[in-house]
């Protein structure tokens, strides 16, 4: 089950089989619907406020990649190997593989990983492969960054828009692929708590089925490390009065905020 308001809610076509879809993602370049002629997966052109472009329907499977159109990318019946990627991006500056989404069972939720030096920006955080190139940067950038399912998850790469939403749980998904396992990150390079950036200030997202610890506790999930941790929410109209007089009760003058 999908979480999506209808307005925010891609239509899957009728011929297409919504129970068979793990992902929907829309591409906005006016390039993007040939370049991806020979994808396996099922398409329909978009063209929407955000532009021309190409919208793919793709079934279970532990990985969904994405990279640049070559010609070694078309598929070749007779090839002993094909393409390895899902959806082709048509840029000359994005890299024969750009970036990934993964599941991680130990999280039950969706991450984005970079796979390429080139830097792609996943709901406003900069993500780049860590390499022996990269980590000679005075600046270096997470390589992933775990996702919310319960909305619009918004890719930019070499000035293209890219929207994904995710039908199905990870869990759901990993269970499918009992072997599977996501590459470990590079803890130095996601750690984000001393950086200024307005991205690293928004550092937790709520899992589709959080724990709850008391009545306005629930467990969250650092969204740079994947760690669990707990947060009081003060949903109601005055919520930061009340959260200010708290916070002056237990006489906390710094806490994580943002959400």
């Amino acid at each position: 089950m999908a979480y999506y308001t209808s307005e925010e809610y891609p239509r899957i076509p009728e011929h297409i089989s919504a129970d068979d879809i793990a992902f929907v993602v829309s591409i906005y370049h006016e390039g993007a619907f040939e370049a991806n002629s020979t994808t396996t997966h099922q398409k329909i052109a978009v063209n929407n406020e955000h532009g021309i472009g190409c919208r793919v329907f793709v079934g279970n499977q532990p990985t969904l990649t994405f990279g640049r159109l070559t010609r070694s990318s078309r598929v070749d019946p007779k090839a002993r190997t094909q393409p390895t990627l899902d959806i082709y991006l048509p840029h000359s500056s994005i890299a024969q593989k750009q970036f990934r989404f993964v599941p991680v069972p130990e999280t039950g939720m969706w991450r984005a990983e970079a796979t390429s030096e080139v830097v792609t920006v996943v709901n406003g955080a900069q993500l780049q492969k860590y390499t022996s190139r990269t980590k000679k940067n005075k600046i270096n950038y997470p390589q992933a960054v775990y996702l919310d399912r319960t909305r619009i998850n918004v890719v930019e790469a070499c000035g293209m828009r890219i929207e994904a939403w995710f039908l199905h749980d990870a869990s759901q998904v990993a269970q499918l692929y009992p072997t599977f396992q996501p590459d470990p990150l590079i803890p130095q390079v996601q750690e984000i708590e001393d950086r200024l950036e307005q991205w690293a200030q928004h550092r937790y997202i709520m899992p589709n089925q959080p724990d709850q610890v008391s009545s306005n506790s629930f467990v969250v999930i650092q969204r740079f490390t994947g760690a669990r941790e707990v947060a009081k929410l003060f949903p109601e109209r005055n919520g930061l009065k009340h959260r200010a007089l708290e916070l002056r009760i237990f006489c906390k003058d710094k806490v994580g905020t943002h959400m």
